[in-house]
């Protein structure tokens, strides 16, 4: 008997966009079985007449209105089923221009504590800046295609320099002034994963990992794979399976993938290992249970009955005697697990659209031999929930058992119709929630579920910051932020996710009933999924019950909706709602970046000053130079303390790294960018400071070369504190032609060098390169070595190994008066 497949996408439409009389393809594929037998094409939720150029999986669009304007989907029609794609959206204007008329918008970059401005006395300053929105730059004819690599981008088109005046020095800002449409970034992307254990953080190694049910490679023997996706569908599943060594149950991810991606795309595939087994006897009937409710702690969640004689081989041998059963239990109430769960709480319902489940926890069955074989049962296993588990009749009367499909991510309903007339145990204290056929299934995920009600949804306002004093606001976000938010009543986990990219969506969506949530937001970053960090949420005292949990990571709330927010019953009111009302709070944490005139160099619209280009691509801080791509440097110093320091409330010891422009005349002098580094504790100290490489400065209009000139500052209190370098790298002898000299000895807290192009531990220079635009996995490499002071070593910490700088620190104990602050004695007068 074949097997019957749920319909499932592997093309989508793609967003496109168009100036008014041309031409536009949009396709969909689906894969099923039975096949699909036909697909609708659908605009702005209406259903579209067949005989609208539609050609089966294709709907072609021809001399384009702007009332061709909107949002596209097709349905893939099987008898297994039906699926509903993504929404795409067909943008359409009359002029190049007007797909950037709203793309400049405000931002206000930090700049050193010595830089405030008389305008708004902070050190903080309005530049601007064109959000990367896809657009059409010049009419081109629609080849039929499905999709097409999308290579404009709204980007700078006019925008000044400006002088800003610091403390004895000055420096230069860019100002955007307009936006039109330019070249954008790579289109290709990479998924570059990382699997580990949850726990303990051991690597998968030679994992098999599987893109929508097929395989592509194995990971590393630190857990590490790359594979390269196509954007062909919005979502994609990773499955992971540990074959060799077995300490893993299989992880599923969904990625949700969207145009504005590109280049490598980093992500963390947190790994669960199994319970420890229980040894049950094969001859006889079973009873497994997991869980604990939260009226008693005694009650388990889930019992699952396992028959007497049920066990054989794959090959059809039975087995008879001591049986390993392990029950892996992952608790919706434990909020440490909610991001591991596999896959999404979704289903496919049967107008082929996603819906949602609402959970009362995930689980994996699995059994093996004595000798550690895997067994699988002849017979069918009756899954039950107690009565006392769950007290509310109408809850307890929608769940059901769902399993998870490893090529989608989401879950499928197991029937009831396993072909047995038999009849099953009938438990007083128990509901029985269905049956499973476990003859062919040796590991798989499983799920008590139900399908979500229509809640009354409600909208609570969320506010970035760049950093914990939560008082700079985030003024644009280049990747979008996942928002997830897992909402509890009783033991019934409610799992709501959506995405902004702030400040344009600041308002997120949930179900506001009172309930307890768990709310985190991340990105995809630089060392895979980054954390944004909660912080104290703008409330009245004692209006909402809150917790910040799981290393700041995670905001823990009561979610009641109030007219004057955070929560509010509908997104009118809280679109409306000003800044200083209430809302929720979120940073970054802190950066040691301070000040950087240009990152990365942007080809500007038609018609920009070429003077204008010259000037800023030779002031990049990442060149892409050729062929070695975007590098990252860095330098290892060391701060040591010759005795014990006292340091007075407000006082503090900061390293400050300024890169200059160094041998070419054109930028000698040039403040490039100024990197900040604070000692938390007053313990010796090592820091990988980061500067710009030198190098050629850029190939596209300028090859002249540069060597940077890098100046440190070690920032202390003069009063008591004496400093001197102790130990330097030889960067005069063995670079002649860099004019650098001799530094030992020096007592003024600082040292300044002209950079080599030369890295190596000898001297204590580090560098990693990428060849598109991937700085983060060129820092992570230069971090790693730079840390150890070995090179093609990640791993190890060797603060005292391949140092080129050395500021030691001696002060004058003299303190009369003590106070406990902060956790720790401080001197006060």
């Amino acid at each position: 008997m074949t097997k019957q497949i749920l319909p499932y996408l592997t093309e989508t439409p793609q967003t496109k966009y168009r100036l008014k009389g041309e031409d536009a393809t949009l396709c969909c594929q689906a894969i099923a079985n039975p096949p699909i037998d036909y697909y609708e094409w659908f605009k702005d939720g209406q259903i579209l007449n067949e005989s609208l150029n539609q050609e089966g999986n294709k709907l072609s669009l021809t001399s384009l209105t702007t009332f061709d304007s909107g949002s596209y989907q097709c349905r893939a029609n099987s008898a297994a089923g039906a699926i509903m794609s993504p929404v795409a959206t067909m943008n359409i204007k009359e002029g190049s221009d007007e797909f950037c008329s709203d793309a400049l918008q405000q931002k206000t970059i930090a700049l050193p504590d010595d830089c405030i401005q008389s305008r708004t006395n902070t050190a903080t300053y309005e530049v601007g800046e064109c959000i990367p929105k896809r657009c059409r730059g010049h009419n081109t004819t629609d080849n039929g295609s499905c999709r097409e690599d999308i290579t404009t981008c709204c980007t700078t088109g006019e925008a000044d320099l400006e002088k800003v005046q610091c403390s004895g020095y000055e420096l230069e800002v860019v100002v955007v002034k307009s936006c039109s449409c330019g070249t954008c970034v790579s289109d290709s992307l990479t998924i570059s994963g990382s699997a580990f254990g949850v726990k303990d953080g051991s690597p998968l190694r030679f994992g098999e990992v599987w893109l929508n049910g097929v395989f592509q490679t194995y990971t590393s023997t630190s857990g590490g794979f790359n594979i390269d996706v196509s954007k062909a569908s919005p979502r994609i599943t990773l499955n992971l399976k540990d074959v060799y060594f077995k300490q893993f149950l299989p992880a599923v991810k969904v990625i949700d993938i969207n145009d504005q991606m590109g280049g490598v795309l980093r992500i963390d595939i947190p790994m669960i290992k199994s319970s420890e087994p229980v040894q049950i006897d094969s001859s006889v009937d079973n009873t497994l249970a997991a869980g604990s409710s939260e009226n008693n702690e005694s009650t388990s969640i889930i019992q699952i009955l396992v028959p007497a004689n049920a066990f054989y081989y794959s090959n059809g041998t039975q087995y008879s005697g001591t049986v390993d059963a392990s029950l892996t239990f992952l608790d919706p109430t434990n909020s440490s697990v909610l991001e591991n769960m596999p896959g999404t709480f979704e289903i496919v319902d049967e107008e082929g659209q996603l819906a949602d489940l609402d959970s009362l926890g995930v689980f994996s069955l699995y059994f093996e031999d004595s000798s550690g074989e895997p067994l699988v049962l002849n017979k069918v296993v009756d899954f039950y929930v107690p009565l006392e588990a769950v007290q509310d009749e109408d809850i307890l009367g929608e769940i059901k058992l769902w399993m998870i499909n490893t090529e989608t991510g989401v879950w499928e309903y197991v029937t009831q119709e396993t072909g047995s007339t038999r009849r099953r145990r009938q438990i007083n204290t128990a509901r029985w929630i269905g049956e499973l056929d476990l003859s062919t299934i040796s590991q798989a995920w499983f799920n008590y579920d139900r399908i979500r009600r229509r809640s009354t949804a409600c909208f609570f306002k969320v506010r970035l910051f760049v950093d914990a004093t939560t008082l700079a606001t985030v003024t644009y976000t280049r990747k979008y932020i996942n928002v997830h938010t897992h909402i509890l009543n009783g033991n019934l986990l409610t799992t709501v996710k959506s995405y902004m990219r702030y400040p344009e969506s600041e308002c997120m969506t949930g179900i506001c009933e009172g309930n307890n949530a768990f709310i985190s937001l991340f990105y995809y970053g630089r060392k895979g999924t980054d954390h944004l960090f909660a912080g104290t949420p703008a409330l009245e005292q004692s209006s909402h019950y809150y917790q910040i949990i799981d290393e700041e990571k995670v905001l823990n709330i009561q979610m009641s909706v109030s007219e004057d927010g955070p929560f509010f019953r509908n997104e009118a009111q809280c679109k409306a709602s000003s800044k200083d009302e209430k809302h929720l709070k979120f940073h970054y944490g802190q950066t040691n970046e301070i000040f950087t005139y240009m990152k990365f160099f942007e080809l500007p619209g038609p018609g920009s000053n070429i003077d204008f280009l010259i000037r800023n691509s030779q002031r990049t801080w990442y060149p892409a130079r050729v062929p070695e791509g975007y590098r990252i440097c860095l330098m290892k110093v060391r701060i040591m303390f010759q005795s014990t320091i006292y340091l007075s409330p407000g006082q503090f010891i900061k390293l400050k790294a300024t890169s200059y422009g160094g041998t070419y005349s054109e930028t000698e002098n040039f403040i490039f960018g100024i990197r900040e580094y604070a000692l938390s504790n007053l313990v010796d100290t090592t820091f990988c400071i980061e500067y710009k490489c030198s190098g050629t400065i850029d190939p596209v209009f300028d090859e002249q070369f540069d060597y940077t000139r890098v100046a440190l500052h070690l920032i202390y209190p003069e009063s008591g504190i004496t400093s001197e370098i102790t130990t330097e790298a030889d960067f005069v002898s063995s670079f002649t032609d860099l004019g650098n000299v001799a530094q030992l000895g020096e007592v003024d807290g600082r040292y300044d060098m002209k950079a080599p192009t030369v890295y190596t531990p000898e001297i204590g220079l580090y560098s990693a390169t990428s060849d598109r635009l991937d700085i983060d996995s060129a820092t992570n490499t230069a971090e790693g070595e730079c840390r150890s002071g070995i090179p093609h070593n990640l791993d190890d910490d060797n603060p005292d190994i391949g140092v080129a700088v050395t500021f030691t620190l001696t002060g004058e104990n003299n303190c009369n008066n003590w106070w406990f602050f902060l956790g720790s004695f401080s001197c006060f007068g």
